[in-house]
């Protein structure tokens, strides 16, 4: 779709003038300048000490506690801006995710209890059983997340792999499933996608 040049500086004065920082500056990434040191340095505020992700990344929730969904939020923006394993923000949510893993539940839990303590949409609200609502995501894209920013054979890429086969065993035996989830599974083909690149 093209834009007359007016309505595109309209948009960027508006953008600049109304959005967090980290969303000012994914639009100067994409459609100014490519410069992603502004995109770290505005993620790195949303990263707690034990390298996880919290603070109101998803606005959904704004819980300041480290969750593996607002860190999937925050992988997400990485990936968008093909950040390099090497980077510190990259290897801290990597660490976060090896150690932040159930594995007795073969996942990363989707809804944290702190989220009841802060504000938050009504899907993000935690009760008892409520993974089973989310199963798979994040999971399976926190997953590819491992494997794409992990070295060969480490812990946190075998911790990606167990994760991948118990999703794909899941996948292959659902009725059904939430259209975000099945997102979560699509990106994962593409993350892995990736790897046969590499």
């Amino acid at each position: 779709m093209k834009i007359t040049k007016e309505k595109f500086q309209n948009t960027s004065r508006w953008i600049k003038r109304n959005a967090r920082p980290l969303e000012s500056a994914l639009w100067s990434y994409h459609f100014e300048d490519r410069n992603d040191e502004g995109v770290i340095k505005c993620i790195e505020a949303f990263q707690n000490e034990d390298g996880g992700f919290g603070h109101g990344i998803e606005p959904d929730f704004w819980s300041p506690y480290s969750s593996p969904m607002a860190s999937w939020a925050a992988g997400q923006i990485l990936m968008e801006i093909e950040a390099k394993p090497e980077l510190k923000v990259v290897q801290k949510l990597v660490n976060y995710l090896e150690h932040s893993y159930i594995h007795e539940n073969k996942m990363w839990p989707s809804v944290m209890t702190s989220n009841n303590e802060y504000p938050h949409a009504p899907w993000w609200h935690w009760t008892e059983n409520i993974q089973d609502n989310w199963a798979y995501n994040p999971s399976a894209e926190l997953a590819g997340f491992l494997l794409h920013w992990s070295p060969s054979g480490s812990s946190a890429a075998e911790i990606g792999w167990k994760t991948v086969k118990n999703a794909i065993a899941y996948l292959m035996e659902v009725d059904e499933m939430d259209r975000h989830e099945i997102n979560n599974f699509q990106q994962l083909v593409k993350l892995m996608s990736k790897q046969e690149s590499i």
